[in-house]
C-alpha cells in the first residue's frame, strides 16, 4: 500500500498526463467541423467535469493528517481508480 505523499505525488503526476492530454483534444477540436465540432466539445466537458473530481480527490489527500490517511486510503485509491477508468474511456472516445 502507498503510503500518503507517495499516492499524493501519483495523483498530481497523472492529474498533469490528463492536463496534455485535455490540451491535445483542445487543438483537435479547433479543427473540428460540424456534428464532430459538437461532439467533441460534449466529450471535452465531460473530460474537464471528471478531472475536477479527480482534482478534489488530489486535495482531500492533501488535506488528510496521518491519522485519517490511515483510516481512508483504501477508500481513495478505490476511488481515483474509478476516475481514472471514467477518463480513460472518455479518451478512447477522441482516438476512434
Amino acid at each position: 500500500m502507498a503510503t500518503k505523499s507517495e499516492l499524493q505525488e501519483r495523483f498530481e503526476s497523472r492529474l498533469r498526463e490528463l492536463d496534455g492530454e485535455i490540451d491535445k483534444i483542445e487543438g483537435r477540436l479547433k479543427e473540428a467541423q460540424g456534428e464532430a465540432k459538437v461532439q467533441l466539445e460534449r466529450n471535452l466537458r465531460d473530460l474537464r467535469e471528471q478531472r475536477a473530481e479527480a482534482q478534489v480527490k488530489a486535495d482531500e489527500i492533501a488535506d488528510a493528517s496521518e491519522d485519517a490517511w490511515d483510516d481512508i486510503k483504501d477508500g481513495f485509491e478505490d476511488a481515483w481508480h474509478s476516475l481514472e477508468n471514467s477518463f480513460r474511456n472518455a479518451l478512447n472516445k477522441f482516438k476512434s
